[in-house]
């Protein structure tokens, strides 16, 4: 069995993890870069909040959902299951 680690994960799939200060209420979102993402974190927020927003972060990543529009997303009903998904 292959172990990977979840720093392995990102690196693969060239994903960053940054915090920085949001406005109140979010928890965070994605950017797509250049050779990525880069995921960016509510600096405010408790660590129960921050690995919440990860893994839903992630899992938008995952699922390529980033180009949707919201109306997409709205239709699909994102929140079900995969995208409340959180890493221990």
């Amino acid at each position: 069995m292959i172990s990977v680690t979840f720093e392995d994960f990102c690196g693969q799939e060239r994903i960053g993890i940054r915090e920085e200060p949001l406005p109140f209420g979010m928890y965070g979102f994605t950017k797509r870069t250049s050779d990525g993402y880069v995921i960016i974190l509510n600096a405010a927020a408790n660590d129960q909040r921050k690995q919440a927003a990860l893994g839903h972060e992630l899992a938008h990543i995952i699922n390529d959902h980033l180009d949707l529009l919201q109306s997409e997303l709205a239709e699909r009903a994102v929140h079900d299951g995969v995208a409340d998904l959180v890493f221990e």
